[in-house]
C-alpha cells in the first residue's frame, strides 16, 4: 500500500499494486484512488478507474448524500453503471 498526502494531512491517495516474481517492482495496480477535500476538510470525492464517489454534507457537516458511479475495467470503453 502506498498513500499520499496533502498539508493538511488529509490522504489525497492510496494505491495498491501486486508485485513482479522479483517482489520489487510492481506488476499490476489493484487500486489507485485519488481524494479530494471540500474547504472544511471534508472528503468530497473519490475517484478509482472503477468507481467515482461523490459526497454531499449538509451546514453541519452530517453527510446527507453518496453518490457512486461505477465503471467496468474490463472495457474497453468503460460506460458508467449508476449504483
Amino acid at each position: 500500500m502506498r498513500y499520499g498526502y496533502d498539508n493538511a494531512g488529509n490522504r489525497t491517495r492510496e494505491s495498491y499494486s501486486g508485485l513482479a516474481t522479483d517482489n520489487t517492482s510492481p506488476v499490476c495496480s489493484y487500486q489507485n484512488v485519488t481524494i479530494r477535500y471540500d474547504e472544511l476538510n471534508r472528503m468530497a470525492h473519490a475517484k478509482d478507474r472503477s468507481v467515482d464517489v461523490q459526497y454531499k454534507y449538509d451546514a453541519v457537516s452530517n453527510r446527507r448524500a453518496v453518490h457512486a458511479t461505477y465503471f467496468d475495467p474490463l472495457a474497453a470503453s468503460p460506460s458508467p453503471r449508476a449504483a
